[in-house]
């Protein structure tokens, strides 16, 4: 389909101009709005590595990503197989769904707002600005009995249709 109709069919352009959603998506310059930091701590002060990244949505899930499983730890598990299988600490589908979650749900509006992921040696902590949308509480997401609603929704569309969210809020769990 004709790239513009596609955007205007997402909701990315309006009125002949791209959204914000459209900028954060797709933005080639450096982009303040969608900062993240990303760092691998020894204990709780000592940095051992990390990352600011200021990039286009597509491109900080990569970035992301590829950073975060620099510094997983990572075993070989021996099967009986002619070939051990390879197994992380955390498994990076899990992580995945919560950086997507991240990009998917942030608070943009805030100033000054920075997506945060530390990884310890034994804990990785998210941070997020912005807090659970819509009076969602954690108790409801534990319950697994409550109607999802995206923040950005034309940003949910957006990874929807790039096959890799849905809007059924079942990566929670």
């Amino acid at each position: 389909d004709d790239p513009m109709r596609v955007l205007r069919k997402l909701s990315l352009v309006k009125d002949g101009k791209p959204t914000n959603a459209c900028y954060l998506a797709f933005a080639a310059v450096v982009n303040s709005s969608t900062l993240f930091q990303v760092g691998r701590f020894k204990g709780n002060s000592i940095i051992l590595d990390s990352r600011t990244f200021k990039d286009d949505l597509f491109g900080e899930l990569d970035s992301v990503m590829a950073f975060v499983k620099s510094h997983l730890m990572t075993g070989f598990v021996i099967t009986g197989k002619p070939q051990h299988e390879i197994k992380n600490d955390y498994p990076v589908d899990a992580i995945r769904e919560i950086v997507l979650n991240m990009l998917v749900h942030r608070d943009y509006r805030e100033a000054g707002g920075v997506s945060v992921i530390k990884i310890f040696d034994d804990r990785i902590e998210f941070t997020n600005p912005g807090g659970l949308a819509n009076g969602l509480t954690v108790d409801d997401l534990l319950s697994d009995r409550y109607a999802t609603k995206a923040r950005n929704p034309e940003t949910a569309e957006l990874f929807r249709h790039a096959g890799l969210t849905e809007r059924y809020g079942s990566g929670i769990l």
